[in-house]
């Protein structure tokens, strides 16, 4: 299955939000490491400003839920 970080990476650049937010965290390594939506909430967390947390959440979602689709794409592709 492609992991997060390979989905930011495939990912068409867009002008919006969530655009934005994945450009941001596509070249951190930690992002290898997240496999769940609980794992990137508390990810952004830790890194977003205290005054930006709810924002970069709301931005955050479409981007989860695209890697959703494209892993059970991917998932699917190889049976």
């Amino acid at each position: 299955m492609p992991t997060f970080r390979d989905y930011l990476a495939s990912r068409r650049d867009v002008a919006n939000p969530a655009g934005d937010f994945a450009r941001q965290v596509r070249d951190d390594p930690e992002m290898e490491k997240i496999e769940e939506w609980p794992q990137l909430r508390a990810y952004i967390y830790r890194k977003a400003h205290a005054d930006r947390v709810k924002e970069t959440l709301v931005a955050a979602e479409p981007v989860w839920k695209g890697y959703r689709a494209f892993a059970l794409k991917h998932r699917r592709s190889k049976y």
